[in-house]
């Protein structure tokens, strides 16, 4: 048997793995379409039989407009919830859905998009499933780096402390 490479047969929805080394360290991952991922820890000297419950997680929905009240598409909508992950890009209507959250905790959902500030919110476990979103327009902040006379300089790194941004100054 090899550690690395197994033999998978699929049969009556029972995934058989053949040729494993015995061992006691074996990692399972199990992902399937509209349930949240299993992670899972097993020592064949124990058990040779692993049973993957799969659960269907905490779906967070909600539409995403500007300062107007309209719609905004192509807003990168992203969340976690202790282990689980998921992100999506608003359609044309402004709405979004967030699926396969974990359920016992809490999310927290953030929005990017390149016109607007970015956003973040934290839902509660037991809170609404349900998060609308009006951004706001970003702001520009503007200056020069200059030595002690006055004159530009070229090449000074300017960051952000908040925010995700940072710029290269020019030969001015």
């Amino acid at each position: 048997g090899s550690y690395y490479k197994s033999n998978v047969n699929v049969a009556d929805n029972k995934v058989v793995v053949e040729d494993v080394v015995l061992a006691d360290d074996y990692s399972i991952s199990v992902t399937a379409p509209g349930y949240m991922n299993f992670n899972g820890t097993f020592d064949l000297n124990q058990s040779q039989s692993v049973h993957a419950a799969l659960e269907t997680g905490r779906k967070i929905t909600g539409k995403i407009t500007n300062e107007n009240g309209q719609a905004v598409q192509g807003v990168e909508v992203y969340a976690y919830a202790g282990n689980t992950y998921a992100s999506v890009v608003t359609d044309a209507n402004g709405q979004y859905e967030l699926q396969n959250l974990s359920k016992t905790s809490a999310v927290t959902v953030s929005t990017n998009h390149i016109l607007y500030a970015a956003t973040e919110h934290k839902l509660a476990v037991g809170s609404s499933d349900q998060l609308d979103v009006q951004l706001e327009t970003a702001k520009t902040i503007e200056g020069k780096v200059v030595d002690a006379a006055g004159k530009g300089i070229a090449n000074a790194s300017v960051y952000t402390q908040t925010g995700n941004g940072w710029a290269r100054t020019d030969a001015d």
